[in-house]
Formats: C-alpha cells, structure tokens, sequence
C-alpha cells in the first residue's frame, strides 16, 4: 500500500511538473527575457505618447525596436534597440544594443518614429513624425542605419530624409519597400495625402507619379496605412468621410508600380466598404497575404456596436472574398481607442494588436485555442507588434515599457502534427481530394473525428471536426507541403498546396 501511495504521488508530480512546462498557446513565453518579459531600460525619460515606437524583425530572429521619449516634455530622443532573439541586448550594435538620437539644433525637435523595416541588405529604415519649434513646423523624417547601428551616412542627407510639410498640421502614415529596394513614403498635411517614392540612395524619384508625388485629395480623405504588393503595385488604406463624419467607410486605392492609378482594381483603381449603413468605419491596417489576397481592419461604430475591431478580406481585384469569416467580413474584439494593426503568422493565421491582441483563423474565425477565447491570457494592450517564424507574438507594450512574447501552439497540440514522412498512413480512414489542392480542399470521414492540419515545421493550422463531410478553405495558405491527421486513427496524409 504504502509503495502503491509513493509512486502515485511520483506520478502525480511528474504530470503537474509536465502541465506547467508545457506552456499553454496565448500565454507569456518563460523562455525570453525574465518569464517572458524583457524590460526596455530609459533612464531618466518618459516614454512619448502617440504613434511614437514600433518593432520589426531581422531575418536572423534579432529584433529592432525604435521609440521616442522625453524628459519634461522638453529634452526628446530618439532611439534604435536591437535584442537577441531571447531578449537579451544585442551588445554588436551601436553602444550596448542602443542607438540614441538627442535634440538636433532646435530646442523642441521631436523625431517620433512610426515604422521600422529591414531592407534586404540588412540595413535598417525608420520613418515617423518631425516637429520643431513647438510644434509649429511638421513634416516626416526617414534614417537609415547599418546593421551595426552607425548611421549610413551616403544615404540622403547625412543618414536622413527630412520632408517638411506645407502646412502646420500633418503626419507620417507609413512607409513600405519595393522589391528594387525603392522606398515609398505616405504621408498628410492640413490639406492633402502624399505618396512619395524615393530611390535606394534617399533620393526623390521623380519618374513615380509627378515628379516623385502622387497627391489624393485631403478634403474627406485621410490616408492611415500602405502596403506593396509582390507586384510592387501599391495599396493605400483610406479613412474616406465622403458621407460626413459619422458613416465613415474604408477606401483602397492601389497604384501601379510607378504612381499611376490601377484602373484593374475595384472601381477605377478604388474600392470602398461599408461594414454597415451610417456606421463609422475607420481603417487602420492593411496587409498582403502570400497568395495576394488583402486583409483590411479598423475600427467599427454603429448604434448597436460601440467600438469593435472588424476585417474585411479581398481578392487579389478588389472584390470581396466571401469564403472569408461572414460573406468577406469578421467582427472580432471590442476597442475603442486603440485602431487595430493586422500581424501575419507563417501558419496562415494572423493576429489583430492594439487594445487586446487576438489570434485568428485563416478562414476568419476565431482562434479559439488560443489564449482565452482567442485572446493573450494576460489582456494587455500593446500598441505594435510582430511575428516570428515560429508563429510567436512579439509585443511592444510601450506604456510600461516592455517587450513580451507569448507563446505560439502548445507541445501537445504540436504532437499532433507529422512531418516525418516514414509515418504516413497507407490506411484510408478517410479521404481528401483534390490533392494538390488549390483553394479548398474535400474531405470526408468513415467515423465522426477531428481532422488537424498541419505545416512541415510542426505548427497546428487548424482543427476540423467532422462527422461525415466537410471542406477547407486553404486559399490562404503559401504553396507547400502540409499534412492531415485524424487524431483518432493516427492516420495521416500528405497534402500539397499549389498556387
């Protein structure tokens, strides 16, 4: 008896001990910094508020982040970090992982920056807001550094592109790279939205649009966020108040390479939606997903629904996508101040960041394995984020300051997918057609059970049950090999995904 007692205590702890290891997907990764929070160190300053830091990932898994702050609201930095990729500084760059910009020749210089990337040479480009003189005097600055962290100096003037605005009134919306390694630059002043392009060397290129400068009309537009396609056509994301201010409706317009508008897309290059008649739809994020679809959120006021994130996804042409979420749209959490930013996942997934940070399904559910109904299990807001390969979140929660990342898919889940190919199934439990598949993929099962699709690295798509028939929609997923278990027999097959 007392032998019996000991080893089921033994067990009993080793299956606890295995429950807390095994971390559950949505919840902070103990594995990065301390228990899954790195610390942003500032000193004696503030962080600044407002669209003021952003974070963006090397290929290598290092990250950047890039943030103003400020002493009293007089003395303003500017400043670059780089982590390793288990939140540690990253001591090769700049001084101690830290790049700082102080105050230029004008006492109150604020350089705010609100987008990071990575070019392909490893160099790193951040654009945001200028002021100076008490905020009198408004425009963008784009700085390039090299992977150390020193300034590049042959870049533009001396490591810097400074545009100032005509009026005194405006804001940088984002920035974005062709292919070529071109840098197309949106912004607003009092009056209008500009979109320009510069050349790799910081230059304007005066062959985009004129003379450098596409211009769409500020009256009842306001241009919040671009993004290049592979094509290196571009899509402008619009808070379009053509109605009047209180049924607000997303506009995308899309260019073509060289500044000239995409008659091929919508509507004569444009494509407006409307969530709902005299709602206040306001556009926040865009993104291209591999296959070349377009994912659009923002936030969605009506009389029934105050303050709610909503994403519409559309075809390569404009048109809505009905296969995704409810005939093309998807409502998803409550935020009031915070517009959401769409964060894409190499498993198809994506992420909407802002008030909460909630996972989604590619066909536009919710994820709800994830977190607490679909949601990070601590409920924080960040203000940016980022994805890794691994399909974790990176969250910037500029407020305390802190990073955090939380954790992808759970080893359990994870178990469920193979990638071994010595153990695919020869039995036929069920079966899936067409293979390879292009859009949606049939599958129909001898036994009620649940179907897991899985990638090569492991990572769980999704979940199906199914109690005879059923179809997925696998028109998001990048072309690749990926397989189906059915998690009761064990069997499993191999699935190509063509485009």
């Amino acid at each position: 008896m007392k032998t019996t007692f000991l080893r089921t205590c033994a067990m009993s702890i080793l299956l606890t001990h295995v429950a807390f290891s095994q971390q559950l997907p949505g919840s902070l990764d103990t594995s990065f910094g301390n228990a899954g929070i790195v610390t942003i160190n500032l000193g004696r300053f503030q962080p600044l508020g407002g669209p003021s830091r952003c974070i963006t990932l090397q290929d290598d898994g290092r990250i950047v982040v890039a943030a103003a702050y400020h002493r009293n609201f007089s003395n303003y930095v500017k400043a670059f970090y780089r982590f390793n990729a288990d939140g540690s500084p990253d001591n090769t760059f700049a001084k101690n992982g830290r790049k700082i910009f102080y105050n230029g020749s004008l006492r109150s210089e604020v350089m705010s920056p609100g987008k990071v990337v990575i070019q392909g040479d490893g160099k790193i480009l951040s654009g945001g807001d200028f002021y100076t003189g008490r905020y009198k005097t408004g425009g963008f600055i784009i700085t390039r550094l090299l992977s150390d962290g020193s300034v590049d100096k042959p870049f533009g003037n001396k490591g810097e592109i400074i545009v100032r605005n005509e009026t005194t009134t405006g804001y940088f919306a984002d920035l974005d790279l062709q292919r070529s390694g071109e840098i197309v630059v949106a912004n607003r002043d009092a009056e209008n939205n500009f979109v320009r392009r510069f050349k790799p060397n910081g230059s304007l290129d005066s062959s985009f649009g004129t003379d450098g400068l596409f211009i769409v009309d500020g009256t009842y537009n306001f241009l919040t966020d671009i993004a290049v396609q592979r094509d290196n056509k571009i899509l402008l994301l619009i808070d379009d108040e053509t109605k009047g201010a209180t049924d607000r409706d997303f506009k995308i317009v899309r260019l073509l390479r060289d500044g000239r508008i995409d008659l091929s897309f919508g509507t004569n290059g444009t494509v407006v939606i409307d969530f709902d008649n005299y709602s206040q739809d306001t556009p926040t994020s865009i993104a291209v997903l591999p296959n070349g679809r377009i994912l659009v959120a923002g936030i969605i006021w009506t009389n029934v629904i105050e303050g709610q994130i909503g994403v519409v996804r559309l075809r390569n042409n404009g048109v809505i996508d009905p296969s995704f979420a409810t005939n093309g749209k998807g409502m998803y959490s409550r935020t009031e101040f915070s517009g959401p930013e769409i964060d894409l996942s190499p498993n198809g997934k994506f992420y909407l960041t802002g008030e909460q940070m909630e996972r989604v399904n590619s066909d536009g559910s919710r994820d709800l394995s994830y977190g607490t109904g679909g949601v990070t299990m601590d409920g924080q807001a960040c203000f940016t984020a980022a994805v890794q390969k691994d399909n974790k979140l990176l969250a910037l929660i500029w407020a305390l300051p802190q990073l955090r990342r939380y954790t992808a898919d759970s080893p359990i889940a994870a178990q469920n997918a193979v990638v071994n190919e010595s153990v695919i199934s020869k039995s036929t439990t069920f079966t899936c057609y067409p293979n390879p598949a292009k859009d949606v993929l049939h599958i129909q099962v001898k036994v009620a059970t649940a179907i897991t699709l899985s990638d090569q690295s492991g990572s769980v798509i999704m979940v199906k049950n199914i109690q005879d028939k059923a179809d997925l929609n696998v028109a998001q997923l990048p072309a690749g090999v990926y397989y189906l278990k059915n998690n009761i027999s064990g069997e499993v097959k191999k699935i190509l995904i063509a485009k």
